[in-house]
This record gives C-alpha cells, sequence and structure tokens, in this order.
C-alpha cells in the first residue's frame, strides 16, 4: 500500500486528522526537504527545495508518514486538488519524495502546492506556526 507524507490538516490533532485515522502511522515524526507558506486558507502548502541535498540537512519541514489504502489515497487527491500530473487545474501535485523518519528513510507521496504561491512568512512545522499565529491574534 501507498506511503503518504502529511505536513498540514491532516496530520493528527488537526482539522482533517479524521480521514487519517482509516490509515496506518508508520512515523509519527518524519520530515522532508521545503519550506511551508500559509495559503490563506485555513491550510499551508509545501514548497520543495533544491532535491540533492541531503535529507538529514535543513530545511526540513515536519510531518508523519501513513500507510493508506488506494481508495484512501484517491480520497486525498480530491481533497487536495490534484487531478492528474501536469494538469492545470492541480492546486497540489502528487509526487514522490524522500523522506527521513527516525533511522529510517523511505519514499512516499506527498503533495507539493504548485497555485500561485502568496509572499508569507516560510515556516517548516505547521502546528508550531499555527498555534505562534492564534496566540498572537
Amino acid at each position: 500500500m501507498p506511503l503518504v507524507f502529511v505536513y498540514g490538516t491532516l496530520r493528527e490533532g488537526e482539522a482533517n486528522f479524521g480521514f487519517m485515522r482509516r490509515a496506518r502511522c508508520v512515523a509519527r515524526k518524519a520530515w522532508i526537504h521545503g519550506q511551508l507558506i500559509d495559503t490563506g486558507e485555513g491550510y499551508p502548502g509545501l514548497i520543495r527545495t533544491h532535491t540533492s541535498v541531503p535529507v538529514d540537512q535543513p530545511p526540513q519541514v515536519v510531518g508523519e508518514v501513513y500507510e493508506v489504502s488506494l481508495s484512501l489515497l484517491a480520497w486525498l487527491d480530491r481533497l487536495e486538488r490534484f487531478i492528474e500530473p501536469g494538469h492545470p487545474d492541480n492546486v497540489y501535485e502528487r509526487i514522490e519524495t524522500t523522506v527521513k523518519a527516525d533511522t529510517q528513510t523511505l519514499k512516499a507521496w506527498v503533495y507539493e502546492y504548485v497555485t500561485d504561491i502568496p509572499e508569507s512568512e516560510r515556516f517548516f512545522d505547521w502546528i508550531a506556526y499555527r498555534k505562534r499565529r492564534n496566540n498572537a491574534d
């Protein structure tokens, strides 16, 4: 079954985590190369960084890895507004990437934000960012 790296509202305790209850958690603490942005829509967008950097070197986006069924993967595609690879109406592109999780390295799907990238703060952990932002309000 496919593995998916989640970094935003699908993480444990976040707004869409209920959907991940049907999946098996493979790694509660994992990271990939990239940066996150606040899309202004209540969820983050992943912006990937140069892929030749070793996976254990910063910048690292924090997330979790789940083993999902094909039907759940199809549902996640709809949630993330991924139609098919390279489709001009995609909000996110589903790509395979290297994920570092504790002592193991995994290959997993991740959703990369491909819509117009707003000028906003860059960060690496959606939960920490959201809590900090909410405390500032």
